[in-house]
């Protein structure tokens, strides 16, 4: 082998090194990225989850309230079911939060 074909050679393996590096470095970078943007929409749609469940407990109560204490099942379709009697003020303090940063939002 020549002195050409020798530094070639080396060339070759260096730049593969370099090249190698450069893209787990860029894998690393971009599955960071996803996985943040993932972490931050599945937070965000459970505070939704949880402002929506707090929305429900609110306007069952508020029907418990004004007379009835029976409603349309959601799961079964049945009528007259008993309706869930949480209250907001039987909720946990986070609960509460969480119901308040539902509505403002």
């Amino acid at each position: 082998m020549s002195d050409l074909d020798t530094l070639i050679v080396t060339f070759q393996t260096q730049l593969s090194d370099v090249m190698e590096t450069v893209v787990k470095t860029a894998m690393f970078e971009v599955t960071r990225l996803v996985e943040d943007g993932f972490l931050e929409e599945m937070q965000r749609r459970n505070q939704e989850v949880e402002a929506l469940r707090m929305e429900l407990q609110w306007a069952e109560r508020k029907i418990r309230d004004q007379g009835g204490n029976t409603g349309k099942c959601v799961d079964c379709a049945k009528d007259a079911v008993k309706l869930c009697s949480d209250t907001a003020e039987e909720m946990p303090k986070e609960q509460q939060d969480a119901y308040s940063k539902g509505q403002t939002s």
